[in-house]
C-alpha cells in the first residue's frame, strides 16, 4: 500500500514521490542501525530512513526523514550491514577480487568506516577494506566494523577497540582494516555492542571482546581482546539464515549513549 511522502527534499537527490516507488523494486535484505534503517533493492540499490545526525542516511544533510529515500551514489550493492549510527555496503559481487568494494558512511568518531580517518561521512567513502583482496561478507556492530577476505578467509576489524573487540590483541582503535591473528575458515560472523563472534569452518564458534554478562560463552565473564573458543559447536545440519545477506544490529546500553559513548 503506498502514500505520499510528506518530508521535503533537502538534499538535492532525487526524491521518491510516493512509496509506491520505493515499493516497486523487490527488497532482498535489510539492515537495522540504533535509530535508522537500510534496504537493499533487488536492483542494486540502497534506501535508508530514520535519525541522520551523523549523515546515516547519506542524503548530505543532518535532517532525519520518516520515509525511505534513495542513498545516492551507490549501484551494484549486494550486501548491506548498520551500526548504530553508520553503515557498510559491498559493491560487486561477494569475493571477487574484481570490481569489489566496501563502502562505509555516517559516525566515524572511532574510526569505524576505516577510510583512516575519523572523519564522520554524509555520502559513501571507500574503505581500506576495498584493498583486502575480495571481501565476501561484511558486518557492523554498534561502533566497529568486520569484513571477511575471499582470497584467505581471513577477518578484518576497524574503529572501537574498547573491550578488545577488534581481536588483534590489543584495546587500540583502528581507522584501518586489521586482520584478526591465527583466525581462518570464517563461515559467519557477527558484531554485538563491543564483541564479535565467528563460526569457523570447523563448525567451532570464537569470540572476544567485552564479557561482563558472559557474551563470549566460554564459561568467564573476562573480556578476551583475542579469540577464545565458546562452548557451543554449529550442527551441519542445523537451519542456518534462510538468505544469504544475514545482518545484524547492534544495540547500546542504557548506559552509553547513541554516539556509542559511555553515560
Amino acid at each position: 500500500m503506498g502514500g505520499e511522502l510528506v518530508t521535503a527534499n533537502l538534499s538535492g537527490l532525487p526524491e521518491m514521490s510516493s512509496l509506491d516507488e520505493f515499493e516497486r523494486e523487490t527488497v532482498v535484505a535489510i539492515a537495522a542501525g540504533l535509530n535508522h534503517s537500510l534496504a537493499l533493492r533487488e536492483d542494486g540499490t540502497v534506501c535508508a530512513w530514520g535519525y541522520n545526525i551523523n549523515g546515516q542516511l547519506d542524503d548530505g544533510t543532518s535532517a532525519s526523514r520518516n520515509v525511505p529515500a534513495p542513498v545516492g551514489g551507490l549501484t551494484g550493492v549486494t550486501r548491506i550491514a548498520a551500526g548504530c549510527n553508520h553503515n557498510l555496503a559491498l559493491v560487486g559481487k561477494p569475493g571477487s577480487t574484481s570490481g569489489n568494494a566496501v563502502k562505509a558512511w555516517g559516525y566515524n568518531a572511532t574510526g569505524q568506516l576505516g577510510d583512516n580517518s575519523t572523519v564522520n561521512r554524509h555520502t559513501p567513502v571507500d574503505t581500506q577494506a576495498s584493498w583486502l583482496g575480495g571481501v565476501s561478507q561484511i558486518a557492523a556492530s554498534c561502533n566497529h566494523s568486520i569484513a571477511v577476505t575471499s582470497s584467505d578467509n581471513k577477518l578484518n576489524e576497524w574503529g572501537q577497540n574498547t573491550s578488545g573487540q577488534l581481536g588483534d590483541g590489543t584495546i587500540d582503535y583502528r581507522i584501518t582494516p586489521v586482520s584478526v591473528p591465527g583466525l581462518k575458515g570464517i563461515q559467519l560472523v557477527a558484531g554485538g555492542r563491543e564483541h564479535t563472534i565467528a563460526l569457523l569452518d570447523d563448525n567451532t564458534v570464537r569470540s572476544w571482546g567485552a564479557n561482563g554478562s558472559g557474551q563470549l560463552g566460554n564459561g568467564t565473564t573476562t573480556e578476551s581482546s583475542t579469540p577464545v573458543t565458546t562452548h557451543a559447536r554449529h550442527s551441519p545440519e542445523s537451519t542456518r539464515s534462510p538468505h544469504p545477506w544475514a545482518v545484524t544490529s547492534a544495540w547500546p546500553t542504557k548506559n552509553e549513549s547513541p554516539d556509542g559513548n559511555r553515560l
